[in-house]
């Protein structure tokens, strides 16, 4: 079985890149083709480079700490790329405009990450292609979607939309009550709580996958927020 993974798989955020890892593996061990339907925008791929055009206030202050932790930002980018080599993506390259161009595959999985999470970005075109609307496949699954905080975003034609997405899925799970029960409000359908797939993996896998590195000795604390990415 060919299976299309369309989540935010390509982001300098740890969280982002192992779900989207996990995922891939996962099904790649069940036995399934699997890649990732490379699907970017415009505010995915601002977010993954150093500088922006100082077209606003807030575009200007952060150009000027980018420039004052220049060299630790490109060795970051530089990990971040070495690891996005492990992940099959598509080679058709899509963006909101092309998105129903998607084909090709048996089953298309979105998810886990915020991919209905509709103001996740200052733009809900950006959202829109993870609810898969109009997009032709004989099974649509979301695994572990999740819906975010941004609840009081949402307007009445948002939950219309939705709704008519969320009917047209072969199987609907999330990764929080507050996402399954906002859905099940909605549809009258209740979405499965699953795990998020990280978890899913166990720890022998995982070190498998990891890049070698020396060993911390002693006793410590690790501790990863976003903010300090």
């Amino acid at each position: 079985m060919k299976i299309g993974l369309i989540t935010i798989h390509h982001a300098y955020n740890f969280g982002a890149m192992l779900q989207s890892f996990a995922t891939l593996k996962i099904l790649e061990d069940f036995g399934h083709e699997v890649e990732f339907i490379d699907y970017d925008n415009k505010t995915f791929a601002e977010e993954r480079q150093i500088f922006l055009s100082c077209d606003s206030v807030g575009n200007f202050f952060r150009n000027i700490r980018a420039l004052l932790q220049f060299k630790q930002l490109r060795t970051r980018i530089s990990l971040y790329e070495n690891f996005y080599k492990k992940f099959k993506v598509s080679k058709v390259k899509y963006n909101h405009i092309n998105i129903n161009e998607v084909s090709g595959y048996d089953v298309i999985i979105t998810g886990s990450d915020q991919t209905f999470s509709l103001y996740l970005t200052e733009n809900p075109i950006d959202i829109r292609p993870f609810f898969l609307e109009n997009i032709k496949c004989s099974k649509k699954i979301s695994y572990a979607s999740s819906m975010g905080e941004k609840f009081h975003k949402l307007t009445s034609e948002d939950d219309v939309w939705m709704k008519k997405c969320f009917a047209d899925f072969d199987h609907l799970s999330v990764r929080e009550r507050g996402s399954a029960d906002y859905i099940e409000k909605l549809t009258g359908m209740r979405p499965e709580v699953v795990l998020d797939p990280t978890l899913l993996r166990s720890a022998e896998q995982w070190c498998l996958d990891a890049t070698d590195t020396d060993e911390v000795k002693g006793d410590y604390i690790a501790f990863y927020t976003v903010l300090s990415e």
